[in-house]
């Protein structure tokens, strides 16, 4: 392949387009996987606190861990907050809306999951 100053100048002006997608692309994942573990993390105290198990003190240092990790991601801890809190009442009202049974049976599976870690 014959490159011209022109080829050159094209190649050159694309590669910080290529560099910032990838690194938006790699951003996007971080995301994704800190959202998940915000949700999970608060969707996991709001059944714990609704079924039973675990202490508050156990609930507390777990989401430490888990704001230290976000936070080694790059999210700060009132970012944090806010996205827990936001999570944490959304699966709290979920859980208060179900039935009896249905929380009887919701909390003998939770435990079930707990069981196994």
């Amino acid at each position: 392949m014959h490159l011209t100053i022109g080829k050159l100048a094209l190649i050159a002006l694309s590669l910080p387009v290529l560099a910032s997608s990838q690194s938006l692309a790699q951003s996007d994942l971080r995301q994704e996987q800190v959202d998940a573990i915000i949700g999970i993390g608060s969707q996991m105290r709001a059944a714990a606190e609704a079924c039973g198990g675990f202490s508050v003190e156990e609930l507390d240092r777990q989401k430490q861990k888990e704001k230290a990790f976000t936070a080694s991601m790059g999210m700060t801890a009132a970012a944090y907050d806010k996205a827990f809190n936001e999570n944490y009442e959304a699966s709290r009202v979920k859980i208060a809306g179900m039935s009896a049974t249905q929380k009887q049976q919701f909390c003998q599976e939770m435990k079930k999951t707990w069981q196994r870690k």
